[in-house]
């Protein structure tokens, strides 16, 4: 992945009441979509759980 360093905060959400939200920085020289993050998550964690 090319991800060096990631940070997670709760931002409101009308269904859940809330939902997670990433800061993403990714290595020098890599490049990755939030797509590409978002699929990473959802590979990994449940669904609810995933940034967007």
């Amino acid at each position: 992945m090319s991800v060096l360093e990631c940070a997670v905060i709760a931002m409101p959400d009308p269904k859940w009441g809330e939902r997670p939200k990433a800061f993403v920085t990714l290595k020098v020289g890599q490049a990755a979509t939030g797509e590409d993050i978002i699929g990473f998550c959802r590979d990994r964690i449940a669904h609810f759980k995933c940034p967007e």
